[in-house]
Order: structure tokens, then sequence, then C-alpha cells
């Protein structure tokens, strides 16, 4: 039996997501491990459990709290040596179903899930990085899977690697003025290329408003129902919280009719 740390960002109004997850993971994802969750963020938090420690990260606008989310994680990197594995979650994900440890990388030194959007397509469908100007460039006869990256995990040493390499790698693009196609998915899609991973199905990562046809076991909330992608990225937090309570007071009177 080994420990867990989960990495985790919620800045601006991502936030509101935090609890909920938190709850979830709690109950649902590895529940016979030990979790310790790195939690960035530029809020205050009330929500306290001794497991649980906020990082302070400002807001620093799209899509860089997307791109540099690896940087991110390099201020705690000297402590994921504490950790057997380590998982990054999305804001937006809820844990619903019971995760067991099946899933653990111990053969393999990498996790992750494959893109709904993309199962069953040719290569030459998935959006990969295609400019040999960007370290993420991924040519047209390589590559097998698309992975979204908003859930993977790995040994704690092998994090603590890419979290070094795909930084490394954004930087040298960024001082090449460019940005990849999809940002630090599109890098991380690259340095899996030649990696041992234990590569899960979409059951791991279903958006909550596509269609079902998974017995789903993490689901990626439709941020749709609360504005869409620009109330996370740019609207006042409290506005949003208002929004927020008003569309789960909705959805509580559904149920009780």
């Amino acid at each position: 039996m080994g420990d867990i740390a989960i990495l985790y960002i919620c800045t601006g109004n991502y936030s509101i997501f935090f609890k909920d997850f938190y709850k979830s993971a709690e109950t649902n994802f590895l529940p016979n491990y030990k979790k310790h969750y790195f939690v960035f963020t530029d809020k205050k938090f009330f929500f306290k459990k001794a497991n649980i420690e906020y990082i302070f990260q400002q807001k620093i606008g799209w899509p860089f709290d997307t791109l540099s989310r690896f940087h991110f994680f390099s201020k705690i990197i000297d402590r994921l040596h504490s950790f057997d594995f380590t998982f990054f979650f999305n804001a937006n994900a809820l844990c619903i179903k019971q995760i067991s440890n099946t899933i653990l990388p111990t053969t393999n030194d990498f996790v992750i899930a494959l893109h709904p959007s993309f199962i069953n397509k040719q290569n030459s469908e998935f959006p990969y990085e295609r400019n040999p100007i960007s370290t993420a460039f991924i040519d047209l006869h390589e590559g097998n899977h698309y992975f979204q990256a908003c859930f993977f995990g790995a040994k704690s040493e092998k994090m603590e690697k890419l979290i070094n390499d795909i930084s490394s790698s954004i930087d040298t693009d960024l001082r090449n003025n460019y940005i990849a196609i999809w940002h630090d998915e599109s890098h991380l899609n690259k340095y899996f290329l030649d990696k041992k991973i234990n590569i899960l199905d979409c059951s791991y990562i279903y958006p909550e408003h596509f269609e079902n046809p998974y017995e789903n076991k993490i689901i990626m909330r439709d941020k749709n129902k609360l504005g869409g992608h620009e109330n996370f990225r740019n609207k006042n937090f409290f506005i949003f919280y208002i929004i927020y309570i008003f569309c789960k007071f909705k959805i509580k009177l559904k149920k009780i009719i």
C-alpha cells in the first residue's frame, strides 16, 4: 500500500468545483490509499482538512492558466518524493464510481485515458501539434492514440521528470514565440509517444454532457451549465458564485419534484 499525491488547480472561478471533487475522490478514488491534495489556487478556502494543502497560485489568464500547469507543479516537485504515485485531475472532475488500484502504473510508468472525441479515428485526424517549430511537434506517421490531459498519473519519480521536461519544452516554445495548438495537452501527447503507459478507456474522463455509452467512473462536469468557458476564464467570482448557487438550487428542486 502506498501514498498518493493529487495535483489540482482551481484558480479563479474554478475553485467552485473543489469541495465536490474532494468528497468524491475521498470516497471513490483509491479509497484504501492515503491521499494528499496539493491545491493550487488564488482563493481563501474555509474548507480545511488534514490532507489538503493550499498553494497560492495567481490566475494568469488564458491560455497560460492551463499551459503553465507544469510550472505550477514545480513549486512542490521536491515534495513528491514522499509519495508512491502522483495524479493530476482537472478542476471539473468528479469521481462517481469506485476506482481500484488496478489503474495504478505499477508495471508501466504512466496512466492516462483516451480522448472520447478521437476513438476509432485515424492518426491523421488526431489534433496533434503539426508545426515543426514546436517541441510538441508530432509527424504524420507517429502516434497511435490521442490522450486527453484532464486526468493522468504516474509513479512519482516519473511525474517529477515529466514536470521538468514538459516545463522546459513549453519554455522553449515560448522563447520562439509559439504556443502549441492544444497547449499542455499537445506537449503531453508528444511526451507519451515513447513511454510505457496504462491506457484507460473514456469512462475515466467522460464529459457530463456527452451521450453516455460507458459506465462512467469519472465525469468532467459540464461548464456550459454555469455559463461556459468564459465564466471560468474571466468573470467576477461573486457573480459567478450566485449563478452557481442558483443552478444547484434548481437541480435540487427538480429532484424533489
